[in-house]
């Protein structure tokens, strides 16, 4: 009986097990980060100068993709992570300008 359920989950498409989705962009420098309901898990590193890159965790997907997303010509941060039970990590960001 395990093995059937496991072959049912594997057979599942990503998206129905992930935890809600993040959407990550630059305009005009600023890197806008939005969540959803869900509840995101989500990491912003460093990775060069004026590039980052969003890294997503436990069934969260960033722009609808669970693979990590770089972002190049980053000189600030704006984050809403939306009205789900977030856990956020910043890593190694030094940023001139950085809005809630």
């Amino acid at each position: 009986m395990h093995a059937l359920l496991l072959l049912a989950l594997l057979a599942l498409p990503a998206r129905a097990l992930a935890l809600g989705n993040v959407q990550a962009v630059v305009r005009n420098g600023v890197l806008e980060v939005t969540g959803d309901e869900e509840a995101n898990v989500f990491r912003i590193a460093a990775s060069g100068p004026g590039t980052a890159v969003v890294s997503v965790f436990e069934g969260t997907t960033v722009n609808d993709g669970l693979t990590a997303v770089t972002l190049s010509g980053v000189s600030s941060l704006r984050i809403d992570t939306g009205a789900g039970d977030d856990r956020v990590e910043l890593l190694q960001l030094d940023l001139p300008q950085t809005s809630r």
